[in-house]
């Protein structure tokens, strides 16, 4: 009987061995509100912007699985909503987080972002399981690197009549630092009258 305890106990400790030895990614989800919910948010000429920054580490846990603000990237997610009878476009690259003292900060590609947390595959190899702990390693960056580019706004974004879309910018502003107060600017290309709009929101 006690034979029998001990290899149960010595099984469990084995499973637990290799649970930790092997790495995994939990995909989250980001929780996207009507527009009218969100404290930073403006309008102009029926298409309105809202944005909400993920700037502390339990913020950006709670949609990555990972703290991206500790490689000084911060998340910030951006809802549009078009009330127009036009397609709206709008270019990740135009889109800009300007802080108090007016400095610029263009959106980070998602591969670089998740590059920047990702798991060293040769490190769970060698303290793990071998081939099997650097194979999750390498499952867990790829479902990482999939997911942030899933989530993140498209580089040509068109927001058709009635419609409402949204993804995550990240923003390399250095480590530690809260973008409170910080401003989200973005045009807004009516492509039918071929008009531009200037948003821009201050983030609470």
């Amino acid at each position: 009987m006690a034979h029998q305890i001990l290899r149960s106990s010595l099984l469990a400790i084995a499973v637990l061995g290799l649970v930790s030895g092997c790495a995994s990614y939990d995909r989250k989800t980001v929780n996207v509100r009507k527009l009218d919910e969100y404290v930073a948010k403006a309008s102009a000429g029926g298409v309105s912007m809202a944005a909400e920054a993920f700037d502390t580490p339990e913020g950006s846990k709670a949609i990555l699985d990972e703290d991206v603000t500790e490689k000084g990237y911060v998340p910030v997610q951006v809802v549009f909503e078009n009330a127009t009878g036009e397609r709206v476009l709008i270019l990740r690259a135009s889109v800009e987080l300007e802080d108090s003292s007016g400095r610029t900060y263009r959106p980070a590609n998602s591969a670089e972002v998740a590059d920047a947390v990702k798991d060293n595959k040769m490190a769970y190899a060698l303290l793990g399981f071998g081939i099997f702990s650097y194979m999750s390693a390498e499952d867990a960056n790829n479902d990482r690197g999939a997911d942030y580019r899933q989530k993140s706004l498209p580089e040509n974004l068109i927001v058709s009549p009635r419609r409402t879309e949204n993804g995550l910018l990240f923003f390399n502003v250095g480590k530690g630092v809260r973008i409170n107060g910080f401003k989200v600017k973005a045009v807004a290309e009516l492509m039918t009258s071929n008009r531009d709009l200037d948003l821009e929101v201050t983030l609470p």
